[in-house]
This record gives structure tokens, sequence and C-alpha cells, in this order.
């Protein structure tokens, strides 16, 4: 599941992303990642 934080990562090194939007986007990725992981956690134990 890191695969989206290595594109904000490369996104900001390229310059497509300042560090402040990355600051505002990091927390709602870690939050997406706590989900899905729950959601496969739960497809898989059902």
């Amino acid at each position: 599941m890191k695969e989206l934080h290595y594109q904000l990562s490369l996104s900001k090194r390229l310059g497509f992303l300042s560090n402040e939007d990355s600051s505002l986007i990091e927390p709602r990725v870690v939050e997406t990642e706590k989900v899905l992981n729950g959601l496969i956690r739960a497809l898989r134990d059902g």
C-alpha cells in the first residue's frame, strides 16, 4: 500500500506538488490506507 506514498514523494521531487500541498494530502493518504487495510482484512476473514 506504499504506492501512493511513492507517487506523492515523486510528485514533490519533480516539482508537481508543493510541500504545503503534500502536508495537506499526506494525512488523507494515511487514513485511506487504514480504511483499505481494514476492508481487506474484513474480506479475508469474512
